[in-house]
């Protein structure tokens, strides 16, 4: 495994969690979600031979983690430059700390999402040799 490849990809988590707590990605998110995910699939196939889809999976999981911990550290930078994700927190959670909720999910959001990333990192390994 490729962990310097796999942490570095993991960073791109923490710049789209620190983007999220100025409300700089509100209504494009899933937009750079995606070509985040195509460009770590890009990277991930030219980075390795072996085990693309597990590298590609570990990396979502680690953009996953890393990106609620920003959010989670920072949550009431979060919540003022987010009202619309204030409001929704108020409502489905109520008086409860949606924090908690937010750590629980991070890891099988970021597993899904590294699903993704090694799906691309498969299909992308199929049009050129890594080095």
């Amino acid at each position: 495994m490729k962990w310097n490849v796999i942490l570095l990809l993991s960073l791109f988590g923490i710049a789209m969690g620190t983007a999220s707590i100025f409300g700089l990605t509100a209504s494009r998110e899933l937009y750079e979600w995606v070509v985040i995910a195509l460009l770590s699939a890009y990277i991930l196939s030219k980075q390795t031979t072996h085990k693309i889809f597990l590298h590609g999976v570990y990396s979502g999981i680690g953009m996953g983690i890393n990106f609620s911990l920003v959010q989670i550290i920072f949550f009431q930078t979060f919540l003022e430059h987010n009202p619309a994700a204030s409001a929704g927190f108020q409502k489905i959670f109520g008086d409860q700390n949606p924090q908690i909720y937010i750590v629980g999910l991070s890891p099988i959001i970021g597993g899904i999402y590294g699903l993704i990333v090694g799906s691309l990192s498969v299909a992308a390994g199929k049009f050129h040799i890594p080095k």
